[in-house]
């Protein structure tokens, strides 16, 4: 599935507003993403890898690698992983940290 940036930050920040609005910790955060997927008919081929669409869009570069992230487009010290904001563990504090990104990044 091919995206220009701003369309995978719109599908981005509308995922991860509602993987946030239903996280409650005894679900999988990879499953809400995964069942997001689903609900918006992003099945089958349409379904980025990881159901990540900032994955799916260095994918379409060529190469994954996380200097291509749409997130270190905006800071280059984004990390998914960042123990403050970690997309796995802290759904909530990661769609903020993605709010302020896009904040910055559509200032620019």
């Amino acid at each position: 599935m091919k995206l220009n940036l701003n369309e995978t930050w719109k599908l981005c920040l509308q995922m991860w507003k509602w993987v946030a609005k239903n996280y409650d910790g005894s679900k999988y955060v990879t499953s809400l993403k995964e069942q997001w997927c689903e609900e918006h008919d992003f099945v089958g081929d349409k379904q980025p890898e990881a159901a990540c669409f900032f994955y799916n869009y260095v994918e379409e570069k060529g190469r994954v690698d996380c200097g291509l992230c749409p997130g270190r487009k905006v800071d280059p010290d984004f990390d998914c992983y960042d123990e403050k904001y970690s997309f796995d563990c802290k759904p909530k504090e990661f769609y903020k940290k993605l709010m302020q990104l896009n904040k910055k990044r559509v200032k620019v």
